[in-house]
């Protein structure tokens, strides 16, 4: 089991909202292997979120990943936490991820396993995963697209909420 990618919390936007509400993450690669992974495109996200919006959508983000010769295939599974306040970490939003396979080799067979999944916080459940597999060798290009998802009730607290979205890559 390899960790592919950390959406981590995004110190790297100087940017400081005194109104309004930010929901953001980063992409970036940790200690990876270049073979079996590779961000396409930009690695920061940010969205303001409307008072008015039910749901906001970050911009997607695309990695290519490789499934090295294995006969058993990859798995690729990608788990995000629930947006949570930067200042005040008891203010939590609900978060939504979304894979795509954009682009593969027909002979690694991959396909999305989960596509879609989202936290619950009114449930206790704070992590989402998405997973894709491959049944043989092969790369593939995926988007991930995370959404912002608030719960109906009182306003939120204003500023910037950041979620964690880690990638995994092993064999299934």
């Amino acid at each position: 089991m390899k960790q592919l990618m950390d959406y981590s919390p995004c110190s790297a936007f100087g940017r400081r909202l005194t109104a309004g509400i930010v929901g953001c993450f980063l992409l970036a690669a940790t200690t990876v292997d270049a073979a079996d992974f590779l961000p396409v495109g930009p690695t920061e996200f940010e969205a303001v979120h409307a008072a008015d919006a039910s749901v906001t959508l970050l911009p997607e983000a695309r990695c290519l990943v490789f499934a090295p010769h294995d006969i058993f295939g990859t798995q690729v599974r990608w788990t995000a936490s629930s947006f949570v306040h930067v200042e005040h970490p008891q203010h939590q939003v609900d978060c939504q991820v979304q894979v795509r396979l954009q682009q593969s080799h027909s002979s690694a067979g991959w396909r999305s396993a989960v596509m879609s999944a989202r936290t619950d916080i009114s449930q206790n459940l704070t992590t989402a995963s998405v997973t894709a597999v491959s049944e043989g060798a092969g790369s593939a290009l995926f988007g991930l697209q995370v959404a912002f998802i608030p719960r109906s009730g009182p306003p939120l607290a204003a500023g910037r909420y950041v979620t964690r979205l880690v990638g995994t890559i092993s064999a299934p």
